[in-house]
C-alpha cells in the first residue's frame, strides 16, 4: 500500500520538478533512465562503456574484462536466430534429411 501512495506522488511530477525540492530536503535521488537516455549518460561515455556494432542502430555495452592491452571492438553484430543451424547440426553429424524432419517438427530453425 504505501509503494502506491509513493508511486501516485512521484508519478505527480517530472524530474526536473522534483529535482529542486529533492535538493532542498537534501534528499538522495537517482534518476531511472529510459532505455534511449542512457546513451548520453556523460558517466558512461566518459568511462567509454559503449561500442558501435555496424548493422545497429544504437550502440552496446562493452565488456568490462580485458584480455589484452588492445581495446576489443565488435566487428559484426550476434548472429540472427537459427543463423547457424545447418552448420553447427551438420558439425554434430546430422544429415540434411534428418536436419530437414527436424525444421518441419519446429526442433531448430
Amino acid at each position: 500500500k504505501a509503494t502506491e501512495v509513493v508511486d501516485t506522488i512521484i508519478a505527480s511530477k517530472t524530474f526536473d520538478e522534483w529535482l529542486p525540492i529533492f535538493q532542498k530536503h537534501d534528499v538522495w535521488y537517482v534518476r531511472v533512465q529510459r532505455f534511449e537516455d542512457m546513451f548520453d549518460d556523460e558517466q558512461a561515455i566518459a568511462t567509454g562503456l559503449y561500442a558501435q556494432v555496424p548493422g545497429l542502430r544504437h550502440p552496446i555495452i562493452r565488456s568490462p574484462v580485458l584480455l589484452s592491452a588492445d581495446k576489443a571492438e565488435p566487428r559484426t553484430s550476434a548472429p540472427d536466430f537459427g543463423e547457424h543451424t545447418t552448420q553447427v547440426m551438420e558439425e554434430l553429424g546430422y544429415s540434411p534429411e534428418a536436419l530437414e524432419r527436424l525444421r518441419r517438427e519446429g526442433v531448430v530453425k
